[in-house]
């Protein structure tokens, strides 16, 4: 276990990054936009990006790193 604590930092570290990453991105330049929108579109927006979100890659990226973490 002792020799997989590096591993699993640096794999805590760099998830963190990314995950990090999306969320500010997300903050940053993707409400700006939607706010841009008129509200009706906004919310159609919205709604697709809460859809399309949900793939196993980012799934994967927020709960596991999360999980690797509490490791």
């Amino acid at each position: 276990m002792m020799k997989l604590l590096p591993t699993l930092t640096f794999i805590a570290a760099i998830g963190s990054g990314v995950v990090g990453g999306v969320f500010f991105a997300f903050s940053n330049f993707v409400m700006a936009a939607l706010a841009r929108l008129p509200v009706p579109s906004g919310i159609a927006a919205m709604n697709s990006i809460n859809v399309t979100v949900i793939t196993p890659t980012f799934m994967t990226a927020l709960f596991g790193t999360g999980l690797i973490c509490l490791v």
